[in-house]
Formats: structure tokens, C-alpha cells, sequence
């Protein structure tokens, strides 16, 4: 009777113990394009889906992903929010870098836009920046009202980099710049 109860206790240990899979990424020799949607914006691309769209058109096996995150304007988690934004992209990106040579492209808007440019130099209480090494895989980045953006900026392009956190007219110019980036 022992016995029995050790096995069944064993085997009740074994099954909770978690099993974890690598999870598998896909390589494209276009682009992987990684949109991150405004605040209040619906799950998806949002209001950047129409250059997220005009980017996987015009580069043949390109990929998107939207990024996976709350994007609300709840104070006072709007930081705790855009910091888990930071860390889903971060890992997005390393995973991709790490597993295929491809172009990254990032896009995004509002709330988005703050995730990716904090993901990339980092700012005030917020997670560790991408390091340069995986950093050195995104070929184009294209962010609309980022209300943290501050003009004069050596990498400012585009056709409203005078003003400080405003929204600029975005369209095909967006798509233009993102295909002479990355092809």
C-alpha cells in the first residue's frame, strides 16, 4: 500500500512539473513588420494599419505582428502599460534577430509610438533599452504622436520633425520610407 501511494504521489509531482517548448519563429525575406496601436485603440494595427498594409504589400514575404499590450490611458497605469509594451517588443525583436537575418520594421502610433521609441533609448523608469546588437536588425521605424517626442533630434525625418509631441500627417510618405529602408 505504501508503495501505491509513493507512485501516485510521484506521479502527481511529475505531471504539475511545467514543460516548456521553444517556440518557433518564422523567417521572411522581406520584412517583419511589428505595428504598435495607439491608446484606446482596438486590438490589431490600429491607426497605423493602412502603412502596415502598404509595407507587406509592396515587399514581397514580408510578415506583420501587432503588438500585444494594453494600450490604455488608465492613470496611473498608462506607465505600467507602455513598460510591458517595452518588454513584449523587446522580446519580439531579440527573438526574431536571434532566429533569422531578415529586415525588422517598426510602426507605430500614439501610445505605440511611446513603447517603441522608450524601447529603443530608453527612458525614465522604464526597462533596459534594446541593445545595440539586436537594434542593429531593424531597417526602418516610423512613429506618429509620440507625445514624449522632442524635435531636433539627429535621426528626425519626415515631414513634421519642428514640433514637439504633435501627430503628422501620415500616408503613402510613411510606406515611401519604410520600402527605401528596408529593400
Amino acid at each position: 500500500m505504501q508503495f501505491l501511494l509513493f507512485i501516485l504521489t510521484f506521479a502527481a509531482a511529475a505531471a504539475a512539473v511545467p514543460v516548456y517548448l521553444a517556440i518557433r519563429t518564422t523567417c521572411y525575406s522581406g520584412v517583419y513588420v511589428i505595428g504598435a496601436r495607439g491608446s484606446e485603440e482596438a486590438a490589431g494595427y490600429g491607426s497605423v494599419a493602412s502603412v502596415v498594409s502598404g509595407v507587406l504589400a509592396a515587399i514581397p514575404n514580408s510578415r506583420g505582428i501587432a503588438l500585444d499590450y494594453p494600450a490604455s490611458v488608465l492613470d496611473p497605469l498608462y506607465d505600467d502599460f507602455v513598460t510591458g509594451g517595452i518588454n513584449t517588443l523587446i522580446s519580439l525583436v531579440e527573438s526574431y534577430a536571434s532566429s533569422c537575418s531578415g529586415n525588422i520594421v517598426l510602426v507605430s502610433f500614439s501610445q505605440g509610438a511611446n513603447v517603441i521609441t522608450d524601447a529603443l533609448a530608453g527612458g525614465v523608469l522604464k526597462p533596459t533599452p534594446l541593445s545595440a546588437s539586436y537594434a542593429s536588425h531593424i531597417s526602418a521605424i516610423t512613429v506618429y504622436g509620440d507625445l514624449t517626442f522632442t524635435h531636433g533630434q539627429s535621426f528626425d525625418a519626415g515631414t513634421d520633425t519642428g514640433t514637439d509631441g504633435e501627430v503628422p500627417t501620415w500616408g503613402t510618405d510613411a510606406v515611401d520610407f519604410i520600402i527605401s529602408k528596408s529593400t
